[in-house]
């Protein structure tokens, strides 16, 4: 069946648990809202009442001329007015507007105005950390009511990460936040069958043209044997390879040798995924991380202890360190793990195929000058590049510092009641955790409600149960309807604002004369026995982060007189094609990154090459622009003959459209026609990041954490 659609733009990973804060720390206008009454309104009638008893000669008269005269009912959330019909009236101030004095502390957050004239008292929710309590940092309680007190006694003999509230007081940055899965450890290979290139070279593409393709969703277009479950090589690096050896393979024709669920860790942790990217089963979900975990204030104990957890390359390249500071700005190093090897420590070595429960105990030593002070502690990370699909992060847990303050009895943790569980005493250790309670059943949390059905799990977390949702088509994304891609993340995604042929869904586009996607221009005179490579240079589909990938990633082109021939020994041809999108909203100005190595078209001497750009509206056509008439956009002029144009040599176009035109549904088509076979250095036209179609997105199935 086909692909279901889902462009990556400027997409959210499940709320974290800071966010759990945040949110709750809002909402506490919610609990406090008062009836349905105007209060302002209410003491202007009052005040209309006297005034007008002052009228005895005559008609009565104004209760007001001046807003000075209305003073009295001006509030921190009202604005006493002289109203158009001589009363004074109280207007009240916005939503959130500040009001009452300055907060005393950390839990104690500003109160605004509710939109109704009432001033709320807002406070930190129970449980948050904080650090402003009489005995000083490092030996606080959480807040409670709004206060910040010492802890009672002792804190807690080890720190987990099992509470919605475990992070509070921790900077976390790139990907660090709790989590209950590592990531699964390998990448959805791409379906060929849907992706518009023939990539076994017989001459056709995709299902159900080519032979090869079982389905839409079949991963690759070449008949079995090849797959990677006949292939003899371990894929997804779980140490056994193809059928039957590997349970995940189901004959020696499956496609995929891959582990299409995360690591499942006995409760939740700290931790991040590395180079790894959600959605995780993407060929492109992977990146450059430099990151960091740091505490919030602690006591430095003589020795750091915690259980670590990693599957990556280790020591050469995926590097980690421990460091502590008592100001949280200058760090010293307590462990540092060396690129190419030597470090004595058990997370630097490279690490694969670990199972969930298979942790290391580390113990550092604290420097003695800092031994007994209160500082912090900063776990850091750096994956130094953006490959690999079969690493899975680093994650800790049971920490012997920054600990919470120590319970006894299950009535000391009612901070962390909810209507997923209720507050328990860990008396093992000392600390407070989530009993769960109304498994399965809804609970509230900031969900797309069309990407997502949010419900208590069996560890007392609301989760956004976003998995049977993604890629499904939703309507809420910020830019309205028909700019919306899918669900994502218990998201409504928006479409990408470029169309960078990654994973396009072409099924609406028509191709004809040389017109496809290509990830390389093709051999030529100048080099018979090289293609040249394009540049993975378009941004990341989250939207304007850069993207280091992989692989070369496919542009919109036309290899012009070449063949395709490999190695060039002479053959040529005359094309004369076109490309036209699946309808799209036309834009003010169609802008793209263009590259071609061809005799432009707008020489009206050697003509050759020639490009029109046309846009059509309910099947009449303007056109936008023509190198028959062109002689200064870039794409029509000459490119030296006999030589070779560097590979991320690209140039930014930008075509204005007629103003009766933008706003309209229409298809763009652009058209190349050779003229005759050429000479043989030319490689053709092609284009990237166009400003259009970014709705025509296509996926794999998603490889996503069950905690999702």
């Amino acid at each position: 069946m086909a692909l279901p659609r889902l462009g990556l733009g400027n997409v959210r990973r499940l709320l974290g648990p800071l966010a759990f804060i945040l949110v709750t720390a809002s909402g506490c206008s919610l609990i406090n809202k008062p009836d349905d009454v105007n209060p302002g309104n209410g003491g202007s009638g009052g005040a209309g009442g006297g005034q007008g008893g002052t009228g005895a000669t005559g008609g009565a008269p104004p209760a007001c001329t001046t807003n000075e005269e209305c003073a009295s009912l001006t509030t921190d959330c009202t604005v006493g007015e002289c109203g158009p019909e001589g009363t004074c009236i109280a207007t009240n101030t916005a939503a959130d507007t500040p009001c009452g004095g300055a907060p005393t502390g950390t839990c104690d957050l500003q109160n605004t105005c509710d939109g109704n004239g009432a001033c709320v008292e807002n406070r930190a929710p129970n449980g948050t950390f904080c650090a402003d309590c009489p005995a000083g940092p490092g030996q606080c309680g959480p807040c409670m009511e709004g206060v910040c007190g010492d802890c009672a006694g002792a804190p807690a003999t080890t720190k987990t990460f099992r509470s919605p509230l475990s992070t509070s007081g921790w900077v976390l940055t790139g990907d660090w936040r709790v989590y209950a899965d590592a990531p699964p450890p390998a990448a959805y290979p791409i379906s060929q069958c849907n992706d518009g290139i023939d990539n076994d070279g017989d001459g056709l593409t995709d299902y159900d043209d080519d032979p090869g393709c079982s389905s839409a969703t079949d991963i690759y277009e070449v008949d079995a044997p090849g797959t990677e479950c006949s292939d003899g090589v371990d894929n997804d690096a779980d140490g056994v390879f193809d059928y039957p050896a590997d349970p995940k393979c189901e004959s020696a024709a499956d496609d995929a040798e891959v582990t299409l669920t995360g690591t499942h860790f006995a409760h939740r942790v700290l931790g991040t995924d590395g180079n790894r990217r959600y959605p995780y089963g993407l060929e492109n979900s992977r990146e450059f991380e430099a990151s960091s975990a740091t505490s919030p204030p602690t006591i430095l104990p003589e020795f750091l202890t915690f259980l670590s957890w990693h599957v990556d390359e280790g020591d050469a390249y995926d590097l980690k360190a421990v460091e502590v500071s008592t100001d949280g700005v200058s760090f010293q190093t307590v462990a540092v793990c060396l690129q190419g090897g030597g470090a004595p420590y058990a997370f630097c070595p490279p690490s694969f195929g670990r199972a969930a429960d298979a942790w290391d105990s580390i113990s550092l030593p604290v420097p003695a000058g800092l031994v007994g002070q209160v500082g912090y502690v900063r776990f850091s990370y750096n994956t130094n590049d953006a490959y690999g699909t079969t690493e899975q992060g680093w994650y800790v847990d049971a920490l012997n510092f920054a600990q919470d303050c120590a319970c006894a009895a299950d009535n000391e943790c009612g901070y962390l009641a909810s209507s997923c569980a209720t507050g328990s005493c860990d008396t093992a250790v000392g600390e407070c955790v989530p009993a769960a309670q109304n498994v399965d059943s809804a609970c509230d949390l900031d969900v797309a409600e069309e990407c997502g059905a949010p419900a208590c799990d069996d560890s007392g977390w609301c989760v956004a149960n976003s998995r049977p949702f993604e890629g499904q088509a939703c309507a809420s994304c910020p830019e309205g309807a028909e700019f919306c891609d899918g669900c994502m993340g218990g998201t409504c995604a928006s479409c990408v604002s470029k169309q960078n042929f990654l994973f396009p869904d072409l099924t609406n586009w028509t191709f004809s004369g040389g017109w496809g996607l290509f990830d390389a221009a093709p051999p030529n005179s100048v080099t018979p026995n090289e293609s040249l490579f394009f540049p993975p240079q378009h941004p990341q589909l989250w939207e304007e982060e850069p993207m280091v990938a992989p692989f070369h990633a496919p542009m919109l082109g036309n290899d012009g007189t070449r063949t395709g021939a490999f190695p060039y020994a002479g053959e040529s041809e005359i094309v004369d094609g076109t490309v036209t999108t699946a309808p799209t909203i036309i834009p003010a100005e169609l802008r793209f990154n263009s590259w071609h190595q061809d005799r432009g078209g707008g020489d009206a001497f050697t003509p050759g090459d020639k490009k029109t750009i046309r846009v059509y509206v309910d099947g009449v056509a303007t056109t936008l622009l023509s190198c028959d008439t062109d002689e200064t956009t870039p794409f029509c002029v000459a490119w030296p003959a006999g030589t070779n144009r560097a590979a991320e040599d690209w140039d930014e176009i930008v075509i204005e459209i007629p103003d009766e035109l933008v706003g309209q549904i229409g298809t763009f088509e652009f058209s190349y026609k050779s003229d005759n076979a050429g000479t043989g250095w030319e490689r053709g036209w092609y284009i990237d990041d166009i400003n259009i179609n970014g709705c025509d997105q296509a996926h794999p199935p998603w490889l996503i954490p069950q905690n999702y």
